[in-house]
């Protein structure tokens, strides 16, 4: 059974760690880098299940969570509050996780992962059934690929184009890092951040480092009634530098559900390609949530591998 994994990110590291048995090998467009160097907003998981299949270290930690609205600070959610959030960090309504709010168990996963036997540098050109072919004009044979990739990406080198009326729109997320040197601080907190008038959607205390996460540019004066809402004051800080990280494409816009799992059964049926991760099947999904979906990956690939394999006997 060949496989193949394309993307070496966090949902590539997770697919080949649990489909190790099937001696995967994993294809990364970017030159060796860290598997998370992209992501600048928190990585905290709600189990550390993900960690002990990864193999690295987690941190346990006790996460407290409140809501900034109208100036003040807030420790219950309401749907108003819920569908502002959603509305204005996923461009979707859901259930968003502002509504667990108070101080709970996390674990902060270690960013630096690396997927198993992967090969970097090595783009996807093009797919005919069984083969893929990189730009450097390798073919590369497959009974099952496990891409990571983006929906459009993959449905784009497969089919020439992107499915009739469906528009794959996203949005860039600024997160700006600063340094609170002159604050002793051992605390995990998240302030979430509903107003749609703001760009600031989420910021977060860790230790004495405040990690802001926005959906466009955030000048130096709002950074400041930020910390405030953290009790932090500017004459409390003699200096302070906000560091900015933009993660292009870092939000997802929503298509069509019928479509989103149309094009996903497409790229299945026809090319035996598997979709895992938050861009490959195009919607915002919690990182635990990976576990399940790399479950139901397994049980396919299995299923299928039993089956040819009592047709032989035959």
């Amino acid at each position: 059974m060949k496989i193949v994994i394309l993307g070496a990110g966090l949902a590539g590291t997770i697919a080949s760690t649990a489909l190790r048995g099937y001696n995967p090998t994993v294809y990364e467009q970017k030159p060796d880098s860290d598997a998370l160097s992209g992501h600048g907003a928190v990585m905290r998981i709600r189990s550390p299940e993900i960690g002990n299949l990864l193999g690295c270290n987690l941190t346990p930690i006790k996460a407290t969570k409140e809501i900034f609205h109208n100036g003040k600070l807030h420790t219950v959610s309401n749907i108003q509050l819920n569908n502002q959030y959603s509305l204005k960090a996923y461009g979707c309504i859901g259930r968003r996780s502002l509504n667990d709010l108070g101080t709970v168990d996390r674990y902060l996963i270690d960013g630096g992962v690396k997927p198993l036997n992967c090969k970097y540098g090595n783009p996807m050109n093009a797919v005919d059934k069984g083969v893929l072919w990189l730009k450097s004009g390798a073919g590369v044979e497959y009974d099952w690929v496990v891409s990571t990739i983006p929906m459009p990406v993959m449905y784009s080198i497969v089919y020439g184009e992107w499915p009739i009326g469906v528009n794959f729109v996203t949005e860039d997320i600024y997160t700006y890092t600063i340094n609170l040197d002159d604050i002793k601080s051992d605390v995990h907190q998240t302030i979430y951040f509903p107003d749609p008038s703001l760009p600031v959607y989420r910021v977060t205390l860790q230790g004495n480092k405040l990690l802001v996460e926005a959906v466009g540019p955030v000048e130096e004066a709002l950074l400041s009634r930020i910390m405030e809402a953290f009790g932090i004051y500017d004459a409390q800080i003699k200096d302070f530098s906000a560091d900015l990280k933009i993660q292009k494409a870092g939000k997802l816009v929503p298509i069509d559900e019928d479509e989103r799992k149309a094009a996903m059964y497409k790229l299945t049926n026809e090319y035996n390609i598997l979709s895992f991760g938050r861009y490959a099947v195009w919607k915002s999904i919690r990182t635990d949530n990976l576990l399940n979906d790399i479950s139901i990956i397994k049980q396919i690939i299995n299923s299928k591998t039993e089956y040819e394999k009592r047709r032989k006997q035959l």
